[in-house]
């Protein structure tokens, strides 16, 4: 074992080069304030720039670090040994307690924010377009198939195809085939067997396998031979209804549904699925009445009010990111572990007994990633959210819908922060609730097995392919997707017992570590990750309904009493403390795209009150709970947060945030009629009377910062630049014939242009 203690120069020296002791020995002057701390040294090097040295002894190896940003082992490092074994007694010798049996680690901090190249989703992709292009996927998915087959469909249907190029008759089949009610009268015509496989291809999705298609017929109630369900795709087929796998004839994919077509076809599962569970409604009551017992309905209204709050809060405070885990050191040897959260005792041992063990043993458990944000800030916000968990879920939301910027400290986008404030609130659940379907940055997986004990937990193999979290991270959310889109398949407003549904949703997701659907069809499911229970490196398969119920089962209640209920999607009704069934509302329309913003549950359309707003001069109190985010957004244009909590919001009236909005392009005239239409007093003439005198004096002084002067040699030369370049785009006055100012964003662009046009601008920094 090498140790401080059993180092030598001989040992140093045996693997350094005569440049690379050079370089050490002239570092070795360099050096002050060493340190030794128990198996790790550390010292400060002069220089430009000044560098930050450490070296950590573990079992066998040696770990340096160091800020100078060289790569592999550097000159400071070798110095700092050389100091070390030459000239110990020149270090301060510093105790930690139980230093030694540490992991080695370098603290690392977020990146800064940065705004996304891209706007996000919901806001570049507005319903309309979501839906042509819906169809010109259908065309691209029709345009493998032969022309002669595309004609013999349409012919069978009905459809008049005008075009004579394949891509046109793809392109009129295609919507024909996404028409509204242009399939389900057919469908429901079919044999109940048809319907049943139907059903299943629409609950399975694009991209799953014949096998998963064949459980899910059997959990629907189709009981043929395996050759009578190859017989009933056939059958769909040729009506139009599917679509042919996307791969050859040997592919273990199945043939699909695509969105478009099934969701015009939901009834075909709604029968399929109603009919397999038997009785969907709790006993003695009509369908559509509130379940007996302790039901909790959903107020998706309170939701989308509090996400408005919370990121108004976020916007008026600078918010620092919980730092990620320090980098252990071992990362260097092992590759696996970068990018990845571990346990420091766990990769400790693994580095131990490293030399007993095969690359393909080495497995490692991925602990549940830590909060977001910092403890002060869980602190001010979760009595708002309502508590820490729907705050971490409710921040990831904001992450994922781009209104908050990736990086630290966390960052409000404004435009599209405002463009979010500025809809209604069932246009807010639905930007919500799409974006949590797929969204990869949080997953109901972490809140399964709490405790200092858990039942079950996520294991990888850190040899494997699976080479960072982001892949594990699309599978947990792809898992979410697939149970989401089986639940999308229910009907609304009628109570469906939960053990009667887990066997179809037990044939759609049998194995919690195989994700659904897989995009490597060929080679089967061979995932880097797997689920275990705690100290075992064996997976855990659910043969039987209880393991299931340990792992899925837990997945489902977590999803339908969490989001799904936090959104307003999902009623919910417990019996002795147990989740034992739900309703829905809205979910199938939003999920498949149906309708832009179904409406929220009616019960929650009570427009507030006169007490929920009250004025006192230049401040202005308001009641969160009781006015929509659409409201805060508004007062947060021309006023400053000043004290926020759970039941009262106070603003005062704000110079810079008025100016601001009127900048940005808001018109008095656009904030009286708002401040009308959402809040349930008339605005004071106080306040009316100071956004009045903001408006009048906006723009009659500009200050302008960052800005370049341009001289021109002539006073032909502006015309000239003004036509071969896009200096008039950037133009902030003109001063004479002869002299401009322009943004200073511009001018490497337009330097870029002239010297182009074969220019030689000539630039100074001189005033």
């Amino acid at each position: 074992m090498i140790t401080p203690d059993t180092l030598t120069e001989q040992m140093l020296l045996g693997g350094l080069s005569k440049g690379d002791l050079a370089q050490a020995e002239a570092c070795m002057s360099l050096i002050h304030s060493p340190v030794r701390q128990g198996l790790g040294l550390f010292a400060l090097f002069d220089g430009d720039p000044p560098a930050r040295t450490q070296v950590e002894f573990h079992d066998e190896s040696i770990f340096g670090r160091c800020s100078c940003g060289l790569p592999g082992p550097c000159p400071h490092v070798f110095a700092l040994l050389l100091q070390w074994v030459r000239h110990p007694a020149s270090f301060a010798v510093q105790p930690v307690a139980e230093r030694d049996a540490s992991l080695p680690v370098t603290p690392v901090d977020h990146p800064p924010a940065q705004r996304p190249s891209a706007l996000p989703g919901w806001l570049a992709s507005p319903f309309a377009q979501r839906q042509q292009r819906y169809v010109e996927q259908l065309a691209r998915e029709l345009e493998r198939s032969r022309l002669q087959d595309l004609r013999a469909a349409a012919r069978l249907r009905g459809w008049r195809v005008k075009s004579t190029d394949k891509l046109g008759v793809a392109r009129q089949v295609a919507q024909a085939m996404a028409a509204p009610a242009s399939n389900l009268g057919i469908a429901l015509g079919l044999d109940e067997e048809v319907q049943r496989v139907l059903a299943a291809l629409i609950v399975a999705g694009d991209g799953a396998r014949r096998e998963a298609v064949a459980r899910i017929s059997e959990a629907l109630g189709f009981r043929s031979a395996g050759t009578h369900l190859t017989s009933a795709m056939v059958r769909l087929r040729e009506l139009s209804l599917i679509l042919p796998a996307a791969a050859g004839p040997y592919s273990p994919l199945s043939d699909c549904c695509p969105d478009v077509m099934a969701r015009q076809m939901l009834p075909v599962a709604h029968k399929a699925i109603i009919g397999a569970l038997g009785s969907t409604l709790l006993e003695g009551e009509p369908a559509g009445a509130p379940a007996a017992g302790e039901v909790v309905l959903a107020d998706g209204r309170s939701f989308v009010r509090v996400v408005g709050q919370i990121a108004l809060l976020l916007h008026q405070a600078s918010v620092p990111l919980r730092p990620p885990m320090p980098r252990p050191m071992l990362e260097g040897r092992y590759p696996g572990l970068r990018g990845w959260d571990y346990d420091p005792q766990e990769v400790l041992e693994l580095h131990r007994h490293r030399t007993q063990r095969r690359d393909d043993d080495l497995v490692l458990t991925v602990p549940p990633p830590a909060p977001a944000l910092p403890d002060d800030a869980i602190a001010r916000l979760a009595p708002v959210a309502g508590n820490a968990d729907r705050l971490e879920f409710l921040f990831a939301l904001l992450v994922a819908s781009g209104i908050v910027e990736p990086g630290s400290p966390v960052t409000i986008w404004p435009e599209v922060e405002q463009e979010y404030l500025s809809r209604n609130e069932a246009a807010q659940r639905a930007i919500l609730a799409r974006t949590y379907f797929d969204m990869t940055n949080w997953s109901e997986v972490w809140g399964l097995w709490p405790g200092q004990q858990p039942a079950l937990q996520i294991k990888r193999h850190i040899m494997y392919r699976l080479s960072d979290e982001d892949k594990l991270l699309e599978d947990l959310a792809f898992c979410r997707l697939a149970m989401v889109r089986a639940l999308a398949c229910l009907p609304d407003g009628r109570w469906i017992r939960l053990q009667e549904l887990y066997p179809l949703l037990r044939s759609v997701w049998p194995r919690f570590d195989e994700p659904v659907r897989e995009g490597a069809a060929y080679y089967g499911a061979n995932f880097g990750w797997f689920l275990a229970k705690p100290g075992s490196t064996a997976r855990f398969t659910t043969k039987t309904a209880e393991e299931w119920d340990l792992a899925q089962g837990r997945f489902v209640r977590r999803m339908l009493a969490g989001p799904l209920h936090w959104l307003g999607l999902a009623d919910l009704r417990f019996e002795h403390g147990q989740l034992v069934a739900f309703r829905l509302h809205g979910l199938a329309d939003l999920f498949w795209d149906v309708a832009e913003a179904p409406p929220l549950p009616s019960a929650a359309e009570e427009a507030p009150g006169a007490e929920s707003v009250s004025v006192d001069g230049n401040h202005i109190r308001l009641r969160p709970s009781a006015v929509s985010p659409q409201a805060l957004g508004l007062v947060a244009r021309f006023a400053r947060l000043t004290q926020a909590n759970v039941d009262r919001f106070e603003y005062e009236l704000d110079a810079r945030a008025a100016y601001h909005s009127y900048g940005a392009g808001a018109t008095l005239a656009e904030i009286i009629a708002g401040w009308e239409q959402l809040l349930p007093v008339p605005m004071p003439d106080g306040i009316r009377e100071q956004l009045t005198r903001w408006w009048s004096a906006f723009g009659q002084v500009h200050i302008y910062q960052g800005l370049t002067v341009i001289e021109f040699a002539d006073d032909y030369g502006l015309a000239e630049m003004k036509a071969a370049t896009s200096l008039a785009q950037h133009v902030v006055a003109e001063v004479s014939p002869r002299l401009v100012i322009i943004d200073g964003k511009g001018v490497p662009t337009l330097v870029a242009e002239l010297e182009k046009a074969g220019y030689t601008p000539k630039q100074t920094d001189q005033v």
